[in-house]
């Protein structure tokens, strides 16, 4: 199996250095602005300009972490893709995938995570440690389902969307692109624009 290759040297970076290894998968290297990143002794290899001269032989993965915005992820993503440069996909050791669930390019599901029958999670999205996303779930492409998130069956999460840390979103629930769900939200009804929604039952803040 090709090498990977991490875009991303911060503290998601490291949490997908260590669920690769411990997957005992090889890590070529990291990408950064930063050559002084600590990736914990993964060799850095370039910034983004790196990406222009780039060989074969190996799997990229966007390992920028998702807090406020998706937009260096996606711009990172559509840069591999004009490339030509293949995406991997990680899951963790200690993560649950079901077999009939569908997992897009480039994304990353990290430990304790668990994906259930018939979800469908997008392209360069993360799943996060201890997150949930139940049975005939939708994830949209780029978005973060953060630690310990819940996203109930038949719910639908847009594109370049955060359902943040112990949020939960209901079963059947539609949430519109470029949503923000804040930590510990519960989200019982559609949300039909984008922005950042808080508390329980969520409401829109900005």
């Amino acid at each position: 199996m090709s090498a990977l290759v991490f875009i991303g040297g911060g503290g998601h970076g490291r949490a997908c250095l260590e669920t690769a290894r411990s997957a005992g998968l090889t890590v070529a290297g990291f990408v950064d602005r930063d050559p002084q990143a600590d990736m914990q002794g993964a060799p850095w290899l370039g910034d983004d300009n790196w990406l222009n001269e780039a060989t074969g032989g190996q799997r990229f993965l966007i390992t920028v972490g998702q807090v406020k915005s998706a937009a260096v992820r996606v711009r990172l993503y559509d840069q591999l893709k004009a490339l030509g440069l293949p995406l991997a996909t990680l899951i963790a050791s200690t993560a649950v995938v079901s077999p009939s669930a569908r997992l897009g390019e480039g994304s990353a599901v990290l430990h304790h995570a668990l994906i259930n029958a018939d979800a469908d999670v997008g392209a360069n999205c993360i799943i996060n440690s201890g997150a949930l996303v139940e049975h005939d779930a939708v994830i949209g492409a780029h978005s973060h389902v953060a630690t310990g998130a819940i996203v109930n069956g038949g719910a639908r999460i847009g594109s370049r969307c955060l359902v943040g840390s112990r949020a939960v979103v209901l079963q059947g629930v539609i949430v519109a692109d470029d949503v923000v769900i804040g930590a510990g939200a519960v989200v019982t009804a559609d949300i039909n624009e984008a922005g950042t929604w808080v508390g329980v039952p969520a409401r829109r803040v900005s």
